[in-house]
């Protein structure tokens, strides 16, 4: 059975019964090894690097899980309509246990203080962060939303608002097309069609997300994941 080699800091060592790997950056970014072989092996491993380094091994840095989640919540809200950049804020904010001030935000992601404040300006408006007073400091800070439920309604009510509503506006301007012949008569039928599709998709999620449906569709999903 082939030994790990002695290690230094972002050097990759020899390949050992439990997979490649190597130390990054400090002592405890240990990168996650795949599942050991048996407990023969494990108990062998745990003796070579001493049981607070396999703890360190065998959890992923905090760090390291922390610019996963943003790289993550980034790619997926662009599905919700959320730019990526403002997603990636939004997630640092989610992440961070303690609010953070728009210099905190330059620093940790490394963009520019305009590109920073831009976005914070977005996640506002969107209602997805709250600035917090901190006593003592004159530069603002910011914290996330956590409540799950509401960000899923303030997402909900800025799409809607940003992008059905502006074509129930154009598809009732349509419907004024005077109908002179068949073929602008079922253009016409097929824009009052979908207008009055849209109008009720409209008011089912506006009612969606006010209080009693919110905390009725809540209900059902958290019964659901119980059963």
């Amino acid at each position: 059975m082939r030994q790990a080699s002695s290690v230094g800091f972002g050097r990759r060592v020899n390949r050992s019964p439990f997979g490649a790997w190597r130390l990054k950056n400090s002592p405890d970014a240990w990168e996650k090894p795949v599942p050991f072989v048996n407990k023969k092996d494990c108990c062998a491993f745990t003796g070579r690097v001493g049981k607070n380094n396999l703890l360190h091994w065998l959890r992923m840095d905090y760090q390291e899980g922390k610019e996963r989640f943003i790289e993550v919540w980034g790619r997926m809200a662009s599905g919700w309509g959320i730019p990526p950049a403002m997603a990636r804020v939004h997630a640092l904010l989610l992440a961070s246990s303690k609010p953070l001030s728009l210099e905190d935000i330059v620093r940790q992601l490394d963009i520019s203080v305009g590109s920073a404040s831009t976005n914070l300006r977005e996640l506002l408006e969107w209602k997805l962060i709250h600035k917090r007073p901190m006593a003592g400091e004159r530069r603002e800070y910011f914290e996330a939303e956590r409540d799950l439920w509401a960000i899923v309604r303030q997402i909900i009510l800025h799409r809607k608002k940003k992008e059905l509503e502006p074509v129930i506006e154009e598809l009732n301007q349509l419907k004024q097309v005077n109908a002179c012949c068949p073929e602008s008569e079922a253009f016409k039928r097929f824009i009052e069609e979908m207008s009055d599709f849209s109008q009720k998709v409209n008011c089912a999620l506006k009612s969606l997300t006010e209080g009693d449906h919110m905390r009725a569709l809540r209900l059902m999903i958290l019964t659901q994941s119980s059963q």
